[in-house]
């Protein structure tokens, strides 16, 4: 496996020699076709005295045409395989040895066009993915002791200032020290809009640098850019094969063994059975062998797949494999974590009320001080409001978390606590004031969070917004025939209430992080496919347990990268109908593929037996249908500088 840091861009001495066997296969082709059309040229004006030289003509053709394929048979005899490459070279063979060199030469000419097409085809797949490589620039300015430098990109290390004018792509993930500008981060997240950077605002190798001068300091390896990551993942997702694609392929073999023995059968039964002349039998055999050949087949998935991958890739979506494509075109059922995912993840205190008699600013000083020392994003809204405030914060002594209830710990002497409702139950009873606050906060969908000592001391209301496009995607959603499942830790009054606002179909409310695992175990149960969407980072094991897990990934985190099945590398939420619609699209033409596939070889095997077939007709419809299956994946690749719709 070709790895991000290392991948040569397109275009680069590296690339072309990747793609010189297809140069090579090209040639070979139309050399095949030169001396397949003087051959018959030479047959059909000649006298019979010159027999000898279309003779030669088509042996050139049936050598230069089967270059490849009898390379490849003699590649996997040694590895005791057979495939399509073996059947087509006995094919040919057997079309020899009865004479019909001509119609051999012709195999050998579309076998060899068909298999320059697919190469083609899928150097256009695999060039769509490479060329994400092309967007982090190849040098670099730096500034060292105030001296500017150019590098090449790949030497930079952790902590070099780079200094990015307008118009050029950043070289590396970083963090802005000096300059404000925009930055086009489309080629990486998909959006249209430049986005605004500040001193202190994060930036992404390949993103461009619209208006001022700016100086950025280096913040990993280059191998560790976001940019890497996703061709790394992009990379890999070409190597997870589709459940229908891995059954296609298990069956192969046997399938390929089956072929070999329906000749044997078809010539034996021609000669003993039915008394034709061995010459008429053998050339039924070898056309039977041909036309039964699952070239288009075998392709029809995994075509249909990479310009998936390599189309998502370019819209800011990155599919990890077959298996999430399909499953999602499957889906029935999208749950959706609520802060981080339905909302912009940024809540802020949106009422407060404190006990009889105390003094709100001591409270709330009191309060922060414990949770300083969490993680957890409702507890940065109490510290941001004292911080605003400008009350004193002090040290906490002996604080703790208990996952999905709260913190406690010692501030000032005396033990508090700051959590769920019925995380302050379990130490204490509840007063009447606290019950009337808690059912009037959470009918208005406000998160509630309450605070004690030996007894209740306040109860925090606390809201998040939404983001902009949640109620039109979950519109958007329900018009696809897609039920919505909301996730979430807050009660279920609030969440009722939330729900109500964004017309969600359903939700289940007090969830404990492993209880949201529950959760979409009991919704697969009973829908089989479900997507879980989330933020990456605390819904990772949600993700994990999903069918399939799509991480609202916007700053490239690494959690969203490791644990979801796709990661929508912005966090636009509107991106999500997009996504059900790609591997919805790529299933119908998967579908399209494989009916078409199936169809030929039916028709055209019918045809055999019926004796209606010519070998060359049957290498028509063979290599016609692989190259037609192959064309129409590739019209997922136009998608590429589309809107998905």
């Amino acid at each position: 496996m070709t790895q991000a840091c290392c991948a040569p861009p397109c275009g680069t001495p590296e690339d072309s020699g990747e793609f010189a066997p297809l140069k090579l296969q090209g040639i070979l082709t139309s050399v095949c076709l030169v001396f397949l059309i003087t051959g018959w040229i030479v047959s059909k004006t000649m006298h019979d005295a010159s027999f000898w030289i279309p003779t030669v003509c088509f042996a050139l053709a049936c050598f230069s045409g089967g270059f490849f394929p009898v390379k490849g048979v003699f590649e996997d005899l040694r590895s005791f395989k057979f495939n399509i490459n073996f059947l087509m070279v006995i094919a040919a063979i057997g079309a020899a040895v009865i004479g019909q060199l001509i119609e051999g030469a012709i195999l050998m000419f579309l076998f060899s066009l068909s298999g320059a097409l697919e190469n083609y085809a899928s150097g256009r797949t695999r060039r769509a993915i490479r060329s994400l490589m092309t967007l982090s620039p190849p040098v670099a300015t730096v500034l060292r002791e105030g001296i500017e430098e150019s590098l090449p990109s790949h030497d930079l290390k952790i902590g070099d200032i780079l200094l990015v004018r307008p118009g050029e792509r950043f070289a590396a993930d970083g963090v802005i020290l000096e300059g404000t500008t925009s930055i086009d981060q489309s080629s990486i997240t998909g959006e249209s809009i430049p986005v605004d950077r500040v001193p202190g605002g994060r930036v992404m190798a390949g993103t461009i640098n619209c208006f001022g001068s700016v100086k950025v300091r280096m913040e990993c390896e280059f191998s560790d850019t976001t940019l890497s990551k996703i061709f790394k993942i992009v990379e890999e997702a070409q190597q997870q094969k589709a459940p229908t694609q891995r059954l296609i392929d298990k069956l192969g073999g046997p399938y390929t063994w089956i072929i070999v023995c329906a000749t044997l059968l078809t010539f034996l039964g021609g000669v003993f059975w039915q008394s034709e002349a061995w010459r008429q039998s053998l050339y039924r055999a070898m056309t039977l062998m041909v036309v039964s050949s699952p070239c288009a087949l075998v392709l029809s998935i995994p075509s249909a797949v990479l310009a998936a991958i390599a189309t998502g890739a370019w819209h800011g979506i990155l599919f990890k494999g077959g298996l999430a494509i399909e499953t999602l075109g499957r889906v029935q059922v999208v749950a959706f974590d609520k802060t981080g995912t339905l909302t912009q993840g940024k809540p802020y205190l949106a009422e407060s009320q404190f006990g009889h008699g105390l003094d709100a600013n001591i409270v709330l000083a009191n309060v922060a001080s414990l949770e300083q020392n969490s993680e957890h994003p409702l507890a940065q809204v109490l510290v941001d409001e004292a911080r605003r405030r400008e009350l004193k914060l002090v040290e906490a002594v002996n604080s703790r978390a208990i996952p999905g209830m709260g913190m406690e710990g010692s501030v000032e002497g005396s033990l508090l606590r700051i959590g769920s409702e019925a995380f302050v139950c379990l130490h204490g009873g509840m007063e009447t004031w606290v019950r009337e606050t808690l059912v009037d906060f959470r009918t208005r969908g406000l998160t509630c969070l309450v605070a004690a000592c030996e007894k209740p001391l306040a109860v925090f209301g606390v809201s998040d917004k939404l983001r902009p496009d949640t109620a039109r995607t979950i519109c958007t959603l329900h018009e696809m025939g897609v039920k919505t499942v909301m996730l979430t830790g807050d009660h279920v009054a609030a969440a009722m209430e939330f729900s109500r606002q964004l017309g969600i179909s359903d939700f289940r409310a007090g969830l404990l992080p492993h209880q949201k695992v529950e959760a979409i175990r009991e919704l697969a149960r009973e829908h089989t496919y479900v997507a879980m969407v989330g933020d990456g980072v605390n819904d990772a094991p949600a993700l994990v347990s999903a069918p399939v897990g799509i991480a609202m990934g916007g700053s490239g985190s690494d959690a969203a990268l490791e644990n979801a099945d796709v990661v929508l590398m912005t966090d636009d939420i509107g991106r999500i109908p997009e996504i059900l619609k790609l591997a919805r699209r790529t299933r119908v033409i998967i579908r399209q593929n494989l009916i078409f596939a199936i169809s030929v070889i039916l028709i055209l095997i019918s045809s055999t037996f019926l004796g209606k077939l010519t070998l060359a007709a049957g290498v028509i419809g063979h290599e016609g249908s692989t190259v037609l299956v192959l064309f129409n994946s590739l019209r997922l690749l136009r998608l590429r500088k589309q809107t998905i719709a």
